[in-house]
C-alpha cells in the first residue's frame, strides 16, 4: 500500500494518541467504576446502559484530542488577559502544592511584567 502524505501522518498522529490514552489503566479503572455506578444507581435498561457508555468513551476521545490540539498556556494568557483570573501568579502557586515545576514558557509567548 502507498504511504500517506507526510502532512496526513501528522494529522492522524493525535488522533492516534487520544485512541492510546483511552486505553490507559487509570483511564479504564476509573471509566469502569463510573459506568458501573451509573448501571447500579441509575436504574438503567442494559441499552440504555450501553448508550451511556459509549457516550462517554466518544466524549472522552474528543476531550483527549482536544488537549493534544489546545495550547493550554496561550488559553491561559487568553483568559488572563479577558477576565483577569491572575493565571499567572495561580498557577506557580497550584505547581507548587503539586510539588512539580511549572512547565517552560512557549519561545514564542513574549515576557510580560506586571506593574503592580
Amino acid at each position: 500500500a502507498a504511504e500517506p502524505p507526510a502532512a496526513g501522518r501528522r494529522a492522524r498522529r493525535p488522533m492516534v494518541a487520544a485512541l492510546i490514552d483511552l486505553a490507559r489503566p487509570r483511564f479504564l479503572l476509573l471509566f469502569f467504576a463510573s459506568s458501573l455506578l451509573v448501571l447500579f444507581f441509575a436504574q438503567l435498561s442494559t441499552g440504555d446502559w450501553l448508550a451511556v457508555v459509549v457516550r462517554g468513551l466518544a466524549i472522552s476521545y474528543l476531550g483527549f484530542l482536544a488537549l493534544r490540539h489546545l495550547d493550554v498556556a496561550r488559553l491561559a494568557g487568553w483568559l488572563d488577559r479577558r477576565f483577569g483570573l491572575s493565571i499567572a501568579e495561580s498557577t506557580p502557586a497550584a505547581f507548587a502544592v503539586l510539588g512539580a515545576a511549572p512547565p517552560p514558557a512557549p519561545p514564542s509567548a513574549p515576557e510580560v511584567e506586571r506593574t503592580d
